[in-house]
């Protein structure tokens, strides 16, 4: 599946809502409404319902600020989860997921 990334510029929403930087292990991709790439570390995801995550790679992953959408494969059925997914470039470079909390306002 294809996520279109904005320029720069898990929870369910019927789970109980994550606290500020709070970490979630997962985040239903259904729930997914956009993606912004805030730098080479970390994406922000705003889902549907008004949460917005932040989803944080180990290491710098320098292509998500020089493409429009990265992709990502799960095992676990339209989840993307932290420590054990990645997302994909066009150019076939890979970042792992770190970690995945919820953004501070």
């Amino acid at each position: 599946m294809r996520v279109p990334v904005e320029p720069p510029g898990i929870e369910d929403e019927e789970q109980a809502p994550l606290s500020a930087g709070r970490r979630a292990s997962c985040v239903d991709v259904d729930r997914v409404r956009s993606a912004v790439a805030l730098d080479e570390r970390i994406i922000e995801l705003r889902l549907r319902g008004g949460q917005t995550l932040h989803m944080r790679f180990a290491e710098d992953c320098p292509f998500i600020a020089f493409y429009d959408g990265f992709y990502y494969h799960s095992d676990l059925g339209g989840r993307l989860c932290a420590r054990r997914d990645a997302v994909i470039a066009r150019s076939g470079g890979a970042c792992t997921i770190d970690t995945i909390t919820r953004a501070r306002r």
